[in-house]
């Protein structure tokens, strides 16, 4: 990480911004190696084109986890104050449509009421996102895991008698063993919290029964 980031509390999300010019890099680098790991590994990708006829086409960025490109530019057509920006959202085809729907609006005035739209538009992006093929693959994998682990620890209570191995929090969360942790507390990553407090509930139910007979 560089000095500086940008970071928010929305509705009790953490949300941290990867500033491409924020972020560290060496000058001998021609990739920018250091830069391409953080945005890279994100899922949205918020881009701000600052001329009025910038273009901008995703396959710019090679990654296999960007899902979700907002586009924010200031509007060239109205020039007035306060400052009016035009937004535009590219996704994946596997990612399936989220709210608040584009259609609905796409030119905003600079205020706190852009700042909901875009953040909201943001954490739902990284939350359909994961619906996505790669991403479902991975929960299903981590599922699974998840359930042999459960199996093989109570097989081994019954065979020795030895206390089942509490499970580490975060170890088979489905994306971050593969990619720096999101600050969002996206309904995946609570979900798979739900299921390590069943894992847990289920080993105690299983160790009080057999001290009750």
């Amino acid at each position: 990480a560089g000095l500086y980031s940008v970071y928010t509390n929305w509705r009790s999300i953490e949300i941290m911004f990867h500033v491409s010019t924020l972020l560290p890099y060496e000058k001998h680098d021609p990739q920018k190696l250091q830069r391409k790991r953080h945005i890279g590994n994100d899922i949205v990708c918020v881009v701000f084109l600052e001329a009025d006829n910038t273009a901008f086409s995703p396959a710019c960025i090679k990654s296999h986890f960007l899902h979700t490109f907002i586009l924010v530019r200031t509007s060239p057509r109205i020039k007035r104050k306060p400052t009016r920006y035009e937004v535009s959202v590219v996704t994946r085809d596997e990612v399936g449509a989220y709210k608040p729907y584009l259609w609905e609006q796409s030119v905003f005035d600079k205020g706190p009421m852009f700042r909901e739209w875009l953040l909201t538009k943001i954490v739902n992006g990284e939350r359909a996102s994961y619906s996505a093929p790669k991403f479902a693959r991975m929960q299903e994998r981590t599922r699974s895991q998840m359930l042999e682990d459960i199996v093989a620890n109570l097989q081994n209570h019954a065979e020795t008698g030895q206390i089942p191995k509490p499970y580490r929090r975060g170890s088979w969360r489905p994306i971050g063993h593969m990619r720096p942790s999101s600050p969002l507390l996206d309904s995946v990553r609570d979900q798979f919290e739900d299921y390590d407090q069943l894992a847990k509930d289920f080993t105690r139910m299983f160790l009080n029964s057999e001290e009750n007979t």
